[in-house]
């Protein structure tokens, strides 16, 4: 009479694959770390939607592999923001022959008060091409389309340095900067924001667990509008 086989030896094949897959997981989480593991694995799905919904337009990607790099210079306190601030605001747009539209003499005599003097221009910030990077990858499939859509590129304008927000453990930021951000076409027309759902403004951060890359976060801080950047056209009257 043969004897029953234990359950070890009917599942020998499958139990050696199980224990040969848990050891190579143990081993890539142990390399990247336990605790930087939900980041990455949210920075994986951006990449896995940029690398398949994105087609090389003339020869040129919308996301060049070669980025400049900066050095780390900034090295603000950190803080916690509890209220969302405002977004840079053109003034100049409800400002005729030296009168103020009637709406906006409100909000005009708020910005009036707010105290730019403080901010400090940033030394170390993302290139045009790093910030279309993030800000690609953060969006995925709809800024790409978007992009394409209007045969138009992301430039950066002035970078403030911005107050450091240590509220995650698992992502430790070591350098942000506050910045508008404005899409010009081939004819180097400025677009601003182009359509939604890209803003005219963003926070740019690095974190400890990815130094090399920016990543786009919501504004931390209220800027002034960047009329370098986005130069104002007077009314043809």
């Amino acid at each position: 009479m043969n004897k029953k086989e234990t359950f070890f030896k009917r599942h020998k094949n499958k139990l050696t694959v199980f224990c040969v897959f848990s050891v190579c997981i143990f081993c890539f989480a142990n390399y990247i770390g336990f605790k930087h593991i939900p980041g990455h694995i949210h920075d994986l799905w951006r990449d896995i939607v940029y690398k398949f919904t994105t087609e090389e337009r003339d020869n040129d990607q919308i996301i060049p592999k070669d980025n400049d790099k900066h050095s780390f210079k900034n090295s603000p306190d950190t803080i916690v923001v509890l209220q969302p601030p405002k977004y840079p605001l053109d003034s100049l747009l409800y400002i005729h022959d030296g009168e103020v539209e009637d709406d906006f003499k409100e909000e005009l005599e708020e910005l009036r008060k707010v105290d730019f003097s403080k901010l400090k221009v940033a030394e170390d910030f993302p290139t045009d091409t790093e910030c279309q990077y993030a800000i690609v990858r953060h969006y995925g499939a709809p800024v790409i389309k978007l992009l394409k859509k209007y045969e138009a590129s992301l430039k950066i304008g002035k970078c403030y340095v911005a107050p450091l927000l240590n509220t995650d453990p698992d992502r430790v930021e070591i350098a942000r900067v506050t910045c508008m951000v404005s899409g010009f076409n081939r004819k180097n027309e400025n677009l601003s924001n182009i359509e939604m759902p890209l803003r005219i403004a963003y926070d740019f951060v690095r974190y400890s667990f990815d130094p090399e890359n920016w990543y786009v976060e919501n504004l931390s801080q209220r800027i002034p509008f960047d009329y370098e950047l986005n130069p104002h056209k007077n009314d043809i009257d």
